[in-house]
């Protein structure tokens, strides 16, 4: 028998783009074997048209039928279609034995399931490979609150997006200018605080919720190692802030996220995160977990990426103007108090200015009866003014413009949302 000793194709991930890529066949001189390459969803390449043709169509032009070795080597190739959905291709080589030629040893093909490669087999007439053509992935950056009702519905629906192939090395830049508006209610249209006047790397993070895999664990006892279902998407440097049941103690951080080893008596090869300090949690509580800062989120979910040209500015004030006359009161009448309210904090104390103020001594707001077109802020020192005149509130104000980029230089394996913190970066102002 004549032997067919190696063949060569690139398995390496296609991204969504058309390409073409060579093989070769490697043996003696007079090897006689044939190629069929299908896609997933059994669609035959086409040798004559050098293109993949219609689902479950099968014609002799789908197989490159008894080719032969002629000197060492035979080569070719295939022409991939561009495809941002993903796809899996199968390259099937068969030794005819019909004409006296079989596969060496040396010669072990591969097999995708589930996108793990298994089978490493030895076949004497089959030869089969996998390659996978990665869907394009999304990048989002969203801005969220911790309470979404504290910020307008304009707010809460803000995005920016970048789209490339998980296998491109081609940096995006996603540009972002956010709009980050209070909310226009009388629960919680009390003005935005700044907390701090630079954002950071930190402020953005990644959210994964998974669930524990574990039983036995009833909350009866504290414990650093739990099972899991699966932990795609976490990463070292993680914390867990939130758990369906029970509660947390502390900040975990988890400090290990892989998979027991085969050889390990409880839970042999099942995912596990290994969390310091150790918590009560019981089985099935499904677990919520930030990445914050690039780093953890790399961790996490394989994106490399950062922040650059970071800013927080005032975009409208807060204004209104006095209802009718006061006089000597610390009780100002307004048409309208959306964006005033009073500072939840000593070093977040906020303040009017406007014709007629006084603001001699120490002069904060107290506090604020809500309404869209009338309502009272109550000041600390009395007051006396004239109706219609213009406030404007001091530190605290309705809106503010968040921009920035983000530096892309590895895509995930799956469209991504990456969040902007703003309970880091504001606080809504009080009633009283």
């Amino acid at each position: 028998m004549k032997q067919i000793t190696s063949i060569q194709i690139d398995t390496t991930d296609l991204s969504a783009l058309s390409q073409s890529r060579n093989f070769r066949i490697i043996g003696e001189s007079g090897c006689v074997f044939s190629i069929q390459v299908k896609t997933s969803g059994n669609k035959f390449y086409n040798f004559s048209a050098q293109k993949f043709g219609n689902a479950n169509v099968y014609t002799p032009a789908h197989r490159l039928s008894n080719a032969k070795i002629r000197g060492r080597s035979y080569t070719g190739s295939i022409n991939f279609p561009a495809d941002a959905d993903g796809e899996t291709y199968t390259f099937i080589v068969h030794a005819e034995a019909h004409f006296e030629t079989e596969f060496a040893e040396s010669v072990i093909g591969g097999y995708l399931v589930s996108g793990e490669l298994v089978g490493d087999t030895y076949n004497r007439f089959l030869y089969s490979t996998d390659i996978k053509q990665i869907a394009d992935v999304t990048i989002t950056i969203q801005p969220k609150g911790d309470d979404t009702s504290n910020f307008s519905s304009a707010t809460n629906a803000l995005t920016a997006t970048a789209t490339a192939s998980p296998v491109s090395n081609d940096p995006q830049t996603i540009d972002f200018s956010f709009a980050i508006e209070n909310a226009a209610t009388d629960a919680d249209g009390f003005g935005l605080q700044k907390i701090k006047d630079t954002l950071v790397d930190s402020d953005f993070f990644f959210i994964e919720t998974e669930t524990i895999d574990h039983p036995g664990r009833d909350a009866s006892a504290s414990f650093a190692e739990y099972g899991m279902d699966t932990v795609t998407n976490i990463g070292v440097g993680m914390e867990i802030t939130a758990a369906t049941a029970g509660s947390l103690s502390g900040t975990p951080i988890v400090t290990v996220a892989e998979k027991y080893p085969l050889t390990a008596e409880e839970l042999p090869g099942v995912p596990y995160i290994r969390i310091q300090p150790a918590q009560t949690f019981s089985d099935n509580v499904t677990l919520t977990f930030r990445a914050y800062g690039s780093d953890s989120i790399k961790n996490s979910t394989g994106i490399d990426i950062s922040f650059e040209d970071l800013k927080i500015e005032i975009t409208t004030p807060s204004t209104t103007t006095v209802r009718g006359t006061v006089s000597n009161s610390t009780s100002v009448t307004v048409n309208g108090t959306y964006g005033f309210g009073k500072g939840l904090a000593s070093s977040l104390r906020t303040y009017i200015e406007g014709f007629g103020v006084d603001n001699t001594t120490d002069n904060p707001i107290t506090g604020v009866s809500a309404s869209s077109s009338a309502g009272t802020i109550t000041m600390t020192t009395n007051q006396t003014l004239v109706e219609n005149t213009k406030l404007t509130a001091i530190n605290v104000a309705k809106k503010y413009t968040i921009t920035g980029k983000a530096i892309v230089k590895k895509f995930p394996s799956s469209n991504t949302v990456i969040y902007l913190g703003l309970s880091r970066l504001f606080r809504v102002g009080g009633a009283s």
